[in-house]
């Protein structure tokens, strides 16, 4: 796909009904909703857009190459995220994707709903102290299920019913079947009691399909920039700056006014008469805290001073499981049917110790934390 038609050549002449700040999963997704019904869309990318075979056969510049250059080129966030969490300090690479489809070109394509439990967020953990949880979300459950529907729709969510959790008019593709060592944890969790079921999980199952959590060399995965992105662009009439990277967004103490944006060395102001923040759970707070300004001293959108705060981070993977005699039932990943990250999820009906028939053994121990203070902004250009 050439993109160079699809970028406009006066972004700041344009007359755009809707500004879109990043095009992973929230961004492309709603930005496509909104070209369909025909309003005018512009994207605006830090990355590169990599749907134009670069995703798959990236372009290797001569010459040396800066460790952000390196990472951009593959769709990766291209610098370290600093911030002060629960057990200090904390500067890493974060599992963020940059370019075209955001994070979705790296993720593991698991698409599950919310629980009707987690929009009463504060009865869910009463004791904690310092909780600043409110009581009910302002949306209901009820209220997200169409949209849950038609999402699962969009992206062609395979996977079978959560038992704790159903909707008969959910959009589901029947799943692969099991390969025998998932059959074995399966049929193990129900005679535990428990309610397991298939995950939902954006893939199309081709042959030899191994779930891939990075860049899918089969293109198989569901991701928003082969759903959503270019077909609004392509379809739709969207268009896209790529490799444009917003400093902050110019408000009033009643709406967002406008953009100011770098791309290719020039700073440029864009206007729209709606503005889409969609850059996901790091860099939004963090363009929000950069947006400071007299009607907005603390960050625009930070009245609270909440913004930028009590984002979790959590990292648990290779799991292996044993039975009690020793009979290892994971071993290396194998194309489906087989034990995979992403074949069985497990809801608990009450069950004290699920684990007389299951232990486990993590290659990585879980990392909780919570980030006290904001992310610097620093950190996120």
């Amino acid at each position: 796909m050439d993109v160079s038609k699809y970028i406009p050549q006066n972004p700041e002449d344009g007359d755009w009904d809707v500004v879109v700040v990043g095009t992973g999963m929230g961004g492309s997704t709603l930005g496509h909703a909104l070209a369909r019904k025909g309003r005018s869309v512009l994207f605006l990318e830090k990355g590169k857009f990599l749907h134009g075979g670069l995703l798959h056969a990236p372009e290797i510049p001569p010459g040396p190459m800066s460790v952000e250059e390196q990472r951009l080129l593959y769709g990766w966030w291209p610098i370290r995220i600093q911030g002060e969490t629960s057990f200090g300090q904390s500067d890493f690479y974060a599992p963020l994707g940059c370019g075209s489809g955001g994070t979705t070109v790296h993720y593991g394509a698991q698409l599950e709903r919310f629980a009707r439990s987690d929009f009463s967020p504060r009865q869910n953990f009463p004791d904690v102290k310092g909780t600043n949880l409110p009581d009910q979300w302002p949306v209901s459950h009820e209220a997200m299920v169409p949209y849950y529907r038609a999402a699962e729709s969009l992206f062609d969510i395979c996977g079978t019913q959560d038992l704790l959790n159903m909707d008969e008019g959910a959009n589901l593709r029947v799943p692969p079947p099991l390969g025998e060592r998932d059959q074995v944890l399966h049929d193990s969790f129900m005679d535990l009691g428990l309610h397991p079921y298939r995950a939902h999980v954006g893939y199309e199952y081709v042959p030899e399909c191994f779930e891939c959590t990075d860049i899918c060399p089969k293109r198989c995965k569901e991701r928003s920039g082969e759903v959503c992105l270019v077909p609004a662009l392509s379809e739709f009439g969207a268009q896209i700056l790529p490799e444009c990277e917003v400093e902050e967004l110019i408000s009033d103490r009643q709406r967002v006014t406008g953009i100011r944006a770098v791309r290719h060395g020039k700073e440029i102001v864009i206007r729209a008469r709606t503005v889409v923040l969609a850059a996901g759970a790091y860099m939004t707070p963090a363009l929000l805290l950069k947006s400071a300004s007299a009607a907005w001293p603390d960050g625009l959108a930070n009245r609270s001073g909440m913004v930028g705060r009590n984002l979790m981070l959590h990292k648990a993977t290779s799991w292996h499981w044993t039975r009690h005699n020793g009979i290892r039932q994971m071993a290396p990943r194998r194309p489906w049917p087989s034990t995979t990250s992403t074949s069985i999820m497990g809801t608990n009906s009450g069950l004290s110790r699920p684990w007389d028939f299951l232990s486990s053994h993590h290659s990585y121990l879980p990392i909780y934390a919570m980030w006290r203070n904001p992310i610097r902004a620093g950190g996120a250009r």
